[in-house]
């Protein structure tokens, strides 16, 4: 089973965000300082918040730059967009993708996405192209995040079969992914061989 700690940056108060300052690491206070936006910084602290909750250890990086424990016990992957940051977590590889539902449909399907996939976004409704384009966007994302092996030119060939809320991936049917909407603008998509999901929300350093 694979566990999903969420985190809206916008719930966070102001002793939360000195709490996530005064915990850092030095690596990560570092990195967090580099960024001139707030929020950035505040993502960024959230995300090293979440990977120390795990109390797993060192963490190293693939030559693609996934990220691992090194006692590779526990498999993790981090994402985050806008509002939200993410962490999923588990016995196995896994990959995780948040997106903003974005209304850029034309100028990327038709080099992003296979032609089932097409019709798939234009047979919705009007007010919910975005949501369906958004959603095949976070599983492809979050399929590549599960291999850790970098972006790929062939987007077209990680092709989804969508039947309510059951998603297949014919190339590769040993891999299940789970997909919901965080909250009316965001969309966030889980990839993982093992069954089962658990989704949490951390709510402060107090919750």
């Amino acid at each position: 089973m694979y566990s999903v700690n969420c985190v809206n940056i916008k719930s966070l108060n102001p002793d939360d965000i000195e709490f996530l300052w005064r915990t850092a690491s030095k690596e990560r206070l570092n990195k967090a300082m580099r960024f001139r936006n707030e929020a950035d910084s505040v993502r960024c602290l959230v995300a090293g918040e979440l990977i120390r909750r795990l109390n797993e250890g060192p963490v190293i990086y693939n030559d693609y730059g996934k990220p691992y424990f090194q006692k590779k016990e526990t498999f993790f992957n981090i994402s985050h967009s806008g509002d939200w940051v993410a962490i999923a977590h588990g016995p196995s590889e896994v990959g995780i993708d948040i997106e903003h539902v974005t209304v850029e449909i034309e100028s990327v399907s038709s080099y992003c996405f296979s032609d089932e996939e097409r019709n798939y976004i234009n047979e919705t409704g009007s007010t919910d192209k975005e949501i369906c384009f958004t959603r095949l966007w976070t599983l492809k994302e979050s399929y590549l995040k599960y291999r850790g092996t970098g972006l790929t030119d062939r987007m077209k060939d990680i092709s989804f079969k969508v039947k309510g809320s059951d998603v297949f991936l014919e190339s590769d049917p040993r891999v299940g992914f789970y997909s919901c909407m965080l909250d009316e603008a965001y969309s966030m998509a889980v990839c993982g061989m093992d069954e089962g999901i658990e989704i949490n929300y951390w709510k402060g350093h107090r919750s």
